[in-house]
């Protein structure tokens, strides 16, 4: 046939007749919905929907209706009517109906565009008008454009460019003449409709030959915007429309004093009084706004003196107006009064400007300065004077090698004060000191001074100037040291470079000392050829011994210089994996790759963890390479290692891998060398500032930096800075590494009281970020800041005697040791740049970042404890013990130990080794030798006294057996075999499967070994139950499966049925089916691996399935469905509130039997019914009889006459064994009420699995712990993307636990039966969404049996609603609780009784009135209304004191949190009495 091609629709996902099962006809594909008006935009949206559902087929008419006859013919049905359903959906009901009867897709596609695609003409003509209407108005740069290509795209689509259709394309080239002048037009369309402040950038556009394109424009014009909003002064950006003024200078001598001055700190120096309009002169508006240009509204009250005025100042100069903005921005900054003589002086200098070709304006007797500099040149300019101008905005220079870096800009019209304007072209920095650098200075040669904005300079040098009658003093804001003077020469304050060079060239030693710590302790002919690059650090012909450099330096005679060279960067790259150094660093590497860039001798070093990892950063390398230096790696040189065989890779990009011989590491001597060079002043920086050997990864970090910034002679006295990057390097940034210092406190959630500073210590600079690495000495953070006050010659870690090679336990690695930092290389783009990429930008799956949100519990330690159990840590001092595989960030300790108290014997105190095993320490001569040993022992938190002998036993017998993980483990015990030969035989009697040979086309499935251990009542081991279970994640629904659901008991209904039991005194009894999921019935064919261990005579046989087994997606539903029919037949009756839960009633008996999978509970009045059930069961199934209900889903069940009590011990206790926290120190709350998280404040957790496998173990935890039930809720919030903040909240979780790891619910037997409810609500807390916490309990008298801590689905518009809908979701699960109690026989007496602290959410539920504040709540929310009428409920108030709900929707200080568990009736009969 001719669609015999699409025969595999059921299976091919590619085949147009495919339909995903998730495909419904009540989809709606696209909106808005179509209407009269909109069809080309949604005719484009649906035409797109339909192409990624690969049926656009179905509408265009090229898959016509099969024959009858055709077996395609019933799937052509299927989707031309889900395709039909698509588009009735998506059109308005109107256009639906005129539709409704044609059969095919296709037919009414047609329609539509016949009746909607020719009414278009007066759109377009609307569009046409629209678009030569449209001005920019109040919009920014980017709305305005936005809107205009809206317009352009619609008006394409309606006209498009014609396509030339010839036989013989025609090549004439019209139709790109056309594409041209529409190009064209848009462009003129886009500037014509700017506003007037872009009249300059429209103006330079408009010149260019040939005129740019549309998108090429709006960068321009668009980073024209971004240089007015960086301005530093608002009014000085609106009064001169937005170009860089230099200076506005006005002669009317009113303004520089009296009332109305420019340095009144009046109502006119708010913020709205500093935007001036250049079109009347008032301030409050711009001229895009003016009224007086575009009229006054109506009835608009004016006054007339007062306009009379403005306009008078307007008249005479819009200057004027502009330098009173200017300068009353300026007032904050200095209170100096200036003089009509100091501006006089600045116009005598720039009318020189004004007719540079003129002879006597170069003469020197007309400069104000030729009389006071010796350094004057015949043409009257000064290059090292410069002149200090409140009244400019921007730095100006006339001199080009002023500048030490420069580049060219976009032209920047520059206002002088004589009316003329000049064009900026070169804009650069200029080192006036070495405290002082400017940026962005104006370069102009018509220029005969320098002139230096004060505005400028004090903000962007975190300075101060001070005036006196005849010097201006900088001052820096945090220290008040001064940095630099300005003497007063004829009236104006003249700052002469030269002075201040020659002040620095005589520092005293003990800056020569200083620098020397600086630079990494460099050599003295270092420091000979750093001085002559950068004057003002200081040099000396003899230096003082330094110990430092001698223990970090002191070496062999070097190898020989290699004879090779290269001409260009990357020409050879040479590679090296160092590693493994014993001391892991704090951010878990042993390992790191060298590669350094043989013509500059740039270094890179990239952190590894494992040296699996190169291969990845060799190709990750060569693509930055190929990105950033827009070329190609030609060789790399490396030794022998398996890390660096990526001969594919290599061949793919033409690159020659050289290798070095075995054993003779000289050959790659460069790479060699350079470890050499970096361990040498990583050493440097350890031993002059003592910081503690973990932290020697921030040392070689620092080092790095410093070696790449520094000249070396090899390099002709250039450094590998600079040779790469074309730039010189700039050294003002370096501090001594180590030192003291101070960083501001961030303003969020700071009270007035708090410390505005953090004492830290410095560790080097983050690349990216303008700011500085910091340890804080209190709370052994590392974070970012920019704020930072140092102390350069204080360094806290000396307090400690200093580290030498004869009393360090453990040296800083020498040259055979291996060290790990990883930083990548990146352009100096400010002073705190650092050249090199650390180890947060390589690869954040696999290197913790730092940022200032880091805390040093994130990182790994670098010891662990002796044995996993018993883990010797305190939490208080971040030292956790590293042993999880799973949880690999845990916190460690930078400080010294505490000094230990005086022992008789050195020989240490251990617990037996045979009481390893064990955590429940039942004796007590057990429990002394633990705690000698660790800070927080178990016992400290956990006892058994209070059990019964019997429950005693039972507790230890669960806890000292572990249950294998894989094959491999259990293969090595008997019982465990013996095990699996049981289940084996099982299913082969059963004839689950037979072993056949795989068809093809056809993908077994694989499978794996489950071990469990089941115990009886009194803890013994009843079997060792080893399950076979497949892979079903592999399996294809649709071709392996169909249905899949099976239903499980609810942990609500568990709790419900405990506490019932307790209080009616019920039996409760637990069994489990043997081999459950193989007595259901597999309709499917579905091959699997033969399981491991099992013997056959081919390993290429598989297992065709013959009847279900446990693992496969319809498994547990074909279980369920036999047992269900089992159990209907001897006449229980399924809950319509949880089809789990199976009940019956025989006149005085009643038996409730709860199902979850293969393990059942059942509890009843008569013990008779009970065992008959049992019997009929094992007759059916073949059950085991494990007694009285103890051990269920994890849960630990203890029963006394006081009531039933239900906990997760044993499962708390390994979830704090797998994440090393035994040892911790115990927390007395789960979450700090001053810990603000959120999704974006914070670095990314480096392993994001193992947050989100923590997260779930402690969800689950909380079926039986409401005390985490919020916090972990919370947590919960960020499992898509961790952050290191949010793991250090979960480790917090971890630490509460060990302070209560026993603690449950308590059932009481004297609880009443009278349902409670309280809910609470947070409202909008979430500080991403602003969306409210939802928290409720119910209660069962005194037992607590059901709660939620969830947040709500849209956001509240007030606390009222957001208690409102907290009030629907109780009143919905009460509800269902009452449903539930009815299938169990329990009636109440009276309604539930609700209780709110929401007065106003109260009276909302009780009035049936819709009012302003309401009418837009969900209608589902007024079930409160509907559940009160019917008595279902009784709302009162409560004090928020007395609020249970409180602890479910936001932290609690520990007082309160205590309070309320104990209300809820959390206790725990294991605690220490």
């Amino acid at each position: 046939m001719a669609l015999q091609n699409f025969v595999d629709f059921s299976t091919n996902s590619a085949n147009p007749y495919y339909l995903h099962p998730n495909e419904n006809p009540a989809l709606v594909l696209v909106s808005p919905s179509l209407t009269a008006k909109n069809y080309h935009t949604w005719s484009r949206s649906m035409h797109i929907a339909l192409i990624s559902k690969n049926k656009d087929k179905f509408i265009d008419g090229s898959l016509p209706k099969p024959p009858v006859s055709d077996p395609l013919y019933a799937p052509w049905i299927r989707c031309n009517t889900m395709v039909l359903a698509w588009i009735h959906r998506s059109i308005s009901d109107s256009i639906a109906k005129s539709v409704l009867w044609i059969d095919t897709a296709a037919g009414v596609w047609k329609n539509l565009r016949i009746r909607f695609s020719q009414s278009d003409i007066f759109r377009i003509s609307d569009l046409q008008e629209d678009l030569y209407r449209f001005r920019q108005g109040t919009l920014d740069v980017s709305d305005y454009f936005t809107q205009l290509k809206i317009y352009w795209d619609e008006l394409e689509n309606y006209r498009p460019i014609p396509h030339c259709k010839c036989s013989i394309p025609c090549s004439c080239g019209g139709i790109d003449s056309v594409r041209v002048y529409r190009e064209q037009d848009y462009v003129i369309r886009f500037l014509k409709g700017l506003n007037d402040r872009f009249s300059h950038s429209k103006s330079q556009i408009m010149m260019m030959n040939p005129l740019p394109d549309i998108d090429h424009v709006f960068s321009l014009v668009i980073q024209q915007e971004r240089e007015m909003l960086g301005s530093n002064s608002d009014s000085v950006s609106e009064a001169t429309s937005d170009s860089a003024m230099a200076m506005q200078v006005n002669s009317n001598q009113s303004n520089f004093n009296g009332k109305g001055g420019y340095y009144n700190k009046g109502k006119g120096s708010s913020k709205g009084g500093n935007r001036v309009c250049t079109h009347c002169g008032k301030t409050n508006h711009i001229v895009d706004n003016c009224f007086e240009k575009i009229g006054y509204p109506p009835g608009y009250k004016t006054n007339k003196s007062k306009n009379s005025s403005s306009s008078s100042q307007a008249n005479n100069t819009s200057n004027a107006s502009a330098l009173e903005s200017t300068q009353q921005g300026s007032s904050a900054q200095s209170s100096f009064q200036f003089t009509q003589e100091m501006y006089q002086g600045i116009l005598e200098a720039l009318q020189q400007s004004k007719v540079g070709s003129q002879p006597k304006a170069n003469s020197v007797t007309t400069s104000p300065f030729a009389l006071h500099s010796p350094s004057s040149n015949p043409n009257g300019k000064n290059p090292s004077l410069w002149i200090l101008d409140t009244g400019a905005t921007d730095h100006i220079t006339f001199d080009l090698s002023s500048l030490t870096t420069y580049q060219n800009i976009v032209p920047v019209p520059v206002s002088l004060p004589n009316g003329s304007q000049v064009l900026a072209s070169i804009s650069g920095s200029v080192v006036i000191s070495p405290l002082i650098t400017i940026h962005h200075v104006l370069y102009i040669p018509c220029f005969h001074v320098n002139l230096m904005s004060v505005t400028k300079l004090a903000s962007t040098n975190n300075c101060h100037l001070s005036f006196t009658t005849d010097l201006c003093k900088i001052l820096q804001n945090h220290s008040l040291e001064t940095i630099g003077t300005a003497k007063l020469q004829r009236g104006l304050y003249v700052i002469d470079t030269a002075d201040m060079i020659r002040s620095c060239n005589s520092i005293s030693s003990h800056s020569f000392e200083l620098w020397h710590s600086r630079l990494g302790h460099v050599s003295n002919s270092g420091m000979q050829a750093i001085s002559k690059q950068f004057p003002f650090i200081p040099c000396k012909n003899n230096m003082s011994p330094c110990d430092s450099c001698h223990f970090s330096k002191q070496k062999r005679l070097p190898f020989p210089n290699s004879i090779t060279t290269s001409l260009s960067p990357f020409e050879l790259l040479h590679a090296d994996v160092w590693g493994p150094y014993s001391t892991i660093s704090l951010l878990g590497h042993k390992y790191f790759l060298t590669l350094v860039d043989d013509y500059s001798r740039f270094t890179w070093v990239i952190f590894l963890k494992n040296k699996s990892e190169t291969k990845n950063h060799i190709i990750n390398f060569v693509a930055y390479l190929e990105n950033q230096f827009n070329t190609s790696l030609k060789c790399l040189r490396s030794d022998n290692g398996t890390e660096f065989a990526l001969n594919d890779f290599f061949l793919s990009k033409g690159i020659i891998h050289q290798k070095s011989c075995v054993e003779t590491p000289q050959q790659n001597g460069v790479v060699e060398r350079k470890h050499q060079h970096i361990l040498n002043v990583a050493r440097s920086f350890f031993f002059h500032s003592n910081v503690p050997l973990t932290m020697w990864n921030f040392c070689v970090q620092h080092a790095v930096h410093v070696i790449n910034r520094i000249p070396s002679p090899l390099l002709k006295s250039k450094s590998p800075y600079e040779l790469l990057f074309k730039l010189p390097p700039t050294l003002l940034h370096l501090k001594v590494f180590g030192c003291l210092s101070y960083a501001t406190t961030i303003q969020a959630h700071r009270t007035k009281f708090d410390s505005r500073a953090r004492k830290c210590v410095f560790i080097g600079y983050k690349d990216g970020t303008k700011g500085y690495i910091l340890y804080d000495l209190h709370s052994h953070n590392i974070f970012l800041s920019r704020n930072v006050i140092f102390y350069e010659h204080c360094l806290p870690f000396k307090t400690v005697p200093g580290p030498t090679p004869s009393n360090t336990p453990s040296n800083f690695p020498l040259y055979d040791d291996p060290l790990d930092i990883s930083p990548h290389p990146c352009v100096d783009s400010s002073p705190l740049s650092t050249g090199l990429i650390d180890s947060t930008s390589t690869s954040p799956a696999s290197i913790p970042p730092i940022d200032h949100t880091l805390d040093s519990s994130s990182l790994p330690t670098p010891a662990a404890t002796a044995h996993p159990t018993h883990p010797t840590s305190d939490l208080d001092q971040n030292s956790i013990d590293q042993t999880s595989s799973h949880i690999t960030n845990v916190p460690v300790t930078l400080e010294p130990p505490l000094p230990l108290s005086t022992r008789v014997s050195t020989r240490p105190k251990r617990p037996p080794g045979y009481l390893q095993d064990y955590h429940c320490n039942v004796i007590s001569s057990c429990t002394n030798q633990f705690s000698s040993n660790v800070a927080y022992p178990l016992s400290s938190v956990l006892s058994y006294n209070n059990c019964s002998p019997d429950y005693k036993i039972f507790c230890c017998s669960i806890s000292s057996t572990i249950e294998p993980k894989t094959y491999n483990q259990a293969s090595k015990f008997d019982c465990w075999k013996k095990a699996m030969d049981a289940e084996i035989t099982a299913l082969e009697v059963n004839k689950t499967w037979t072993v056949v040979d795989l068809p093809c086309g056809k993908v077994p499935v694989g499978c794996k070994w489950v071990y469990k251990i089941k115990y009886h009542a009194n803890g013994t081991i009843e079997r060792y139950k080893a399950r076979l279970v497949a892979k079903g994640y592999t399996q294809m629904e649709g071709v392996d499966y169909f249905d899949t659901f099976s239903p499980v008991a609810k942990m609500t209904t568990v709790r419900v049925l405990l506490a019932v039991a307790a209080v009616r005194g019920w039996h409760l009894e637990q069994l489990d089916v043997n081999n459950a999921f193989l007595h259901g019935d597999l309709n499917e064919e579905v091959y699997m691996s033969l399981p491991p261990g099992y013997d056959a005579s081919s390993p290429s046989k598989v297992c065709k399935l013959n009847k279900s087994l446990y693992g496969l997606k319809q498994a547990s539903r074909q279980w369920y469905s036999k047992l269900s029919t089992a159990l209907t037949s001897l006449g229980y009756q399924v809950s319509q509130a949880d089809h789990s839960l199976y009940v019956r009633s025989d006149g005085t008996s009643f038996t409730a039997l709860l199902v979850y999978v293969d393990d059942i509970v059942l509890a009843g009045t008569s013990m008779e019914e009970i065992k008959s059930v049992k019997l009929f069961l094992d007759q059916q199934f073949k059950i085991k009889d494990l007694g009285q209900l103890r051990f269920f889903l994890g849960l630990e069940i203890a029963r006394s006459s006081s009531g039933i009590f239900l906990n997760q011990r044993k499962y708390t206790l390994e979830l704090l064994e797998d994440t090393g926290f035994l040892g911790s120190k115990p927390a007395s709350v789960p979450l700090d009420p001053h810990t603000k998280l959120s999704a974006t404040d914070g670095v990314p957790f480096d392993d994001p699995s193992g947050y989100r496998r923590l997260i779930g173990r402690l969800l689950y935890l909380t079926h039986t712990r409401p005390d985490i039930s919020f916090s972990v809720q919370h947590l919960s919030q960020y499992v898509s993307n961790p952050l290191v903040p949010h793991y250090q909240a979960a480790t917090r979780i971890l630490r509460y636990l060990k302070s209560c790891p026993a603690k449950g619910i308590l059932f009481s037997s004297h609880s009443p039966l009278q349902l409670h409810g309280f809910a609470d609500s947070d409202w909008a807390c979430c500080p991403n969404t602003r969306r409210s916490i939802t928290g409720y309990c119910v209660l069962l008298g005194s037992s607590l049996i059901s709660w939620k801590s969830k947040k709500q689905n849209t956001v509240s518009r007030s606390s009222t609603e957001a208690e409102y809908r907290a009030l629907a979701s109780l009143t919905c699960e009460l509800q269902w609780l009452q449903y539930l109690f009815q299938d169990l026989n329990i009636t109440f007496p009276q309604s539930a009784s609700v209780y709110c602290d929401n007065k106003s959410a109260i009276y909302l539920a009780h009035n049936p009135t819709f009012h302003e504040r309401s009418k837009h709540i969900e209608l589902d929310c007024h079930i409160i209304r509907e559940k009160l009428q019917s008595k279902l409920i009784h709302l009162l108030p409560v004090p928020s004191q007395s609020q249970l709900a409180d602890v479910f929707t936001k932290p609690l200080h520990s007082p309160s949190f205590s309070s309320m568990m104990s209300k809820l009736g959390l206790c725990s009969i294991h605690h220490p009495t």
